[in-house]
């Protein structure tokens, strides 16, 4: 009796040893490791922060963000000065009664980024604060770099 238990066993062994090896070997290999897989948060972080900067763009030094409260929208032109091209960029607005997600502005590569965004001040409160959190692309996956995030304080009315 122990000898046909062993006989159904031995196949399950064999199988979830594949599935094993073949899960470790997965996880070691270059893409894996530098789309964000297991252990490597750090170099994409690192690469974050080399390689990515936002910033709001400054005309006769002004700066290009704004609020229209009588169309509702916050505007803004941001200059992407990086050497990676950002995919996007979440925006977070802060408010006294919490912090609001807006839609993310798209971008592919470095250059200006116009763009506006609807936002009720009379639903969700005074922007107090807006956050910017750019978002790289590493093959083909989306990697949001939190620590090169842009936070502006002062918003002005357009």
């Amino acid at each position: 009796m122990l000898s046909s238990n062993r006989k159904r066993e031995g196949p399950v062994r064999k199988l979830s040893l594949i599935v094993f090896l073949l899960i470790v070997t997965a996880c070691q290999s270059p893409t894996a490791r530098v789309a964000g897989g297991l252990g490597n948060l750090a170099d994409n972080q690192n690469y974050c922060n080399t390689a990515v900067q936002l910033s709001v763009l400054e005309k006769g030094g002004v700066s290009q963000i704004c609020y229209n409260s009588r169309l509702k929208i916050l505007e803004f032109s941001l200059l992407n000065t990086a050497n990676a091209d950002i995919a996007a960029a979440d925006i977070q607005v802060y408010t006294p009664g919490g912090v609001f997600p807006l839609e993310r502005v798209l971008s592919k590569e470095p250059g200006i980024i116009f763009s506006g965004r609807a936002y009720f001040d009379d639903q969700f409160g005074r922007i107090q604060k807006v956050r910017f959190i750019p978002t790289i692309l590493i093959d083909d996956r989306e990697f949001a770099c939190p620590n090169k995030a842009l936070s502006v304080d002062e918003i002005s009315d357009c």
